[in-house]
């Protein structure tokens, strides 16, 4: 062996065997065969529920498979993204995105009306509704506001800077 010989010049002088192309042929065959193969396959055919057991139920355990565990499942204290990882899949945002990217609630016709009578029929109708269902309303404004519903006759928002803002002023101001 030279002292001038490099790796490059040694890989290029070897002979490739029988051997190591009939296993390059069967691992390249392999991987073209198996997505085929995959994509051929039938897909089982999905029943749907029955509507009884369609609609949610109180109580229960959610299985759930995420890879940093929560601090808190109260969306006052959670601090880290594990955390939200669960809001999401518990607590009803009251707020979803279109196709479009568009927001689609009650809460955002609010904020996009100006006629007053019309905004406090909006806002009267989303009351209703968080008086009625949801436990915690996580808004758009930032991390930071999370609407509360104490299940009792009013609903507030919290701001966890040093001032506090109340439901209607936060989502209806102009």
């Amino acid at each position: 062996m030279l002292a001038d010989d490099g790796y490059w010049q040694r890989f290029w002088r070897r002979r490739a065997t029988r051997r190591a192309f009939l296993r390059g042929a069967l691992y390249g065959g392999a991987g073209l065969a198996a997505p085929a193969l995959l994509a051929c396959r039938e897909e089982a055919p999905s029943t749907p529920l029955p509507a009884e057991e369609a609609r949610p139920r109180l109580g229960g355990v959610l299985p759930v498979a995420f890879g940093l565990e929560p601090s808190s499942l109260d969306p006052h204290t959670g601090v880290s993204g594990g955390d939200h990882c669960y809001f999401t899949a518990i607590f009803d945002f009251l707020v979803a995105h279109d196709a479009n990217n568009e927001l689609q609630s009650l809460l955002e016709q609010g904020r996009r009306e100006y006629d007053q009578n019309r905004r406090k029929e909006i806002y009267h109708r989303v009351n209703q509704f968080v008086l009625r269902e949801a436990l915690y309303v996580p808004m758009l404004y930032g991390v930071a506001f999370v609407g509360v519903n104490k299940k009792v006759a009013n609903t507030g928002s919290l701001w966890t800077g040093e001032a506090k803002w109340r439901f209607p002023e936060l989502w209806l101001a102009p």
